[in-house]
Formats: C-alpha cells, sequence, structure tokens
C-alpha cells in the first residue's frame, strides 16, 4: 500500500520540474564570484592603510594554511584510498551503463542548460 503523497511520475515530468531550479542554481553561482570581490573591493577601499596591511597579513597567513592543510589532507587520502588502482577498477566491472539513451526532451533541455547559460 502507497502512501497518497508518492507519485509514479515519467522521467520526462520529473526533468521538466526540475529543469527551473537548474537554472537558478547556475544563475546564483555565476552571480557569487562577482559579488564576493565587488564585496571585498569595497570593504578594502573603506579601510586604513595599516589596517590594509594588517588584512593582508592575515589573509595571506590564512591562504597558506588553509592551502597546506587541503595539500596535506589530500596526500593522506589518495595514499590511503588509491584511487586509479587496478585491482578496485577490475573488482568494480568495467563500469558501463545500462541504459544511456536520450531522449529529445534531454537533449533539448541541455542545450539551454549548459550552451544558452555558458555563453557559447
Amino acid at each position: 500500500m502507497q502512501s497518497p503523497n508518492v507519485h509514479d511520475s515519467s522521467n520526462d515530468t520529473i526533468s521538466l520540474i526540475g529543469f527551473p531550479g537548474e537554472i537558478f542554481m547556475q544563475i546564483v553561482e555565476m552571480m557569487i564570484l562577482p559579488l564576493i570581490i565587488s564585496s571585498v573591493i569595497s570593504a578594502l577601499a573603506q579601510v586604513r592603510a595599516r589596517d590594509a596591511r594588517k588584512i593582508g597579513i592575515v589573509t595571506v597567513i590564512y591562504y597558506m594554511t588553509t592551502t597546506f592543510l587541503s595539500t596535506f589532507t589530500g596526500i593522506i587520502l589518495v595514499s590511503s584510498i588509491h584511487p586509479g588502482d587496478p585491482a578496485l577498477i577490475h573488482a568494480l566491472g568495467q563500469g558501463t551503463l545500462e541504459n544511456t539513451a536520450l531522449s529529445t526532451l534531454d537533449t533539448f533541455l541541455d542545450q539551454i542548460r549548459y550552451d544558452a547559460l555558458a555563453g557559447k
């Protein structure tokens, strides 16, 4: 017995419902970097030279620390997980997909999703 809220929707219906959300998220992602850069420039324009020097030093130290930590974490994870190990690839199989057929709707939505928003 199924819950009354569970619907048996087709993949095309789900794609059409989720499409505006995907477009919205891509637009938001395109706005993030310019917004952050303009905020940083605006904040630095209002700071005195001595304070800007302190902020610059702290920023460089923060950047170097996070770079070191991410590099160290990456080396530890690669050393322990061994991605790309031939034995693991053989154990998992060839990795082929069973159903790779694309519909016309998928192709149309992908052109809007990737080509129109990429500025090509």
